[in-house]
């Protein structure tokens, strides 16, 4: 998971890099839980802890509506502009294995601040998503923004071990500045 100041010193090309092996399929952090199965099947290679996935990914996505608004295009100013609390935007697709691997830190981040936060998705793929990431500078996902009275005021790109820290950090941060 980058922060936006550490973005920025990327250069265009490692961007382009990083896009490349996202939309390939490759995740570059933690793995991919279908390359997992494939390695696990080898009979050469011995399973371990780390090597299972802690969680089912294909069966929370199922569920995705737990206590996280879809928004689209057309309610995005409605509900995320407009909402009396932060808003935690995550921009996502289905293909997108990191993203899987985001949603269950957002279902908790969802209830631990249920009516402080509102947690939102918004499917890059849908109709109508695709001018609304490229207003919000989206160009690879997962990307999640912490809005708060209708301005970004974090932004992260990819997905980390220690994601759920640092979103909460930022949450409680603008939860206590009023």
């Amino acid at each position: 998971m980058l922060h936006k100041s550490a973005r920025t010193g990327l250069s265009n090309a490692r961007m382009g890099l990083s896009l490349v092996l996202l939309l390939a399929g490759a995740c570059v952090l933690g793995g991919c839980p279908g390359s997992r199965a494939t390695r696990d099947a080898s009979p050469t290679s011995a399973t371990t802890e780390r090597d299972r996935p802690a969680v089912d990914y294909d069966k929370t996505m199922v569920h995705h509506d737990k206590g996280i608004a879809e928004v689209t295009g057309s309610d995005f100013d409605q509900v995320v502009l407009a909402s009396k609390v932060p808003v935690l935007v995550d921009f996502w697709a289905e293909w997108c294995g990191p993203c899987r691997m985001v949603h269950p830190i957002l279902e908790q981040i969802a209830g631990k601040y249920e009516g402080k936060v509102l947690v939102a998705k918004v499917d890059v793929d849908g109709s109508g998503n695709h001018q609304l990431a490229k207003k919000y500078g989206v160009r690879s996902i997962p990307a999640l923004f912490l809005i708060k009275d209708g301005q970004v005021v974090d932004e992260w790109v990819g997905y980390d071990d220690n994601m759920g820290e640092t979103l909460a950090a930022a949450i409680e941060k603008a939860i206590a500045e009023k």
